[in-house]
């Protein structure tokens, strides 16, 4: 069985909470997966855009991100993330909501992956 998968990272900024524009590692096409990211008050929304044909199942999680600098990802998840969502995605857009978030620096990890015989992330 082979799982491969694609993720996007974010740095954002926060007091109030914001979120800057995401930059792509790519482990399929570009096309397959895209998240959108939205920030209300205490709420990060994360449309994610499933072309891929087949369920996904994805993770959209925070991490304290001190002065707004990206921190090393292996740091970010050896912490845990405390706020999170995560679900199966089916082919079309979901989208994933994270609540009350304090104010503060946050990086946004969202990551989506299939394992199964015929896998498309």
């Amino acid at each position: 069985m082979r799982v491969i998968t694609r993720a996007a990272f974010l740095a954002a900024a926060a007091i109030p909470l914001s979120v800057a524009a995401p930059a792509l590692a790519s482990a399929a096409d570009a096309d397959d997966v895209s998240f959108a990211y939205a920030v209300d008050g205490s709420t990060v929304t994360n449309t994610i855009t499933n072309n891929s044909e087949t369920p996904l199942t994805c993770a959209t999680s925070l991490g304290l991100a001190p002065g707004g600098l990206l921190p090393p990802v292996e740091v970010i998840l050896s912490g845990g993330q405390s706020f999170y969502d995560q679900g199966v995605v089916a082919p079309g857009t979901t989208t994933q909501v994270v609540t009350d978030v304090p104010d503060g620096s946050y990086v946004v990890l969202a990551s989506c992956g299939s394992d199964g015989s015929n896998p498309s992330m």
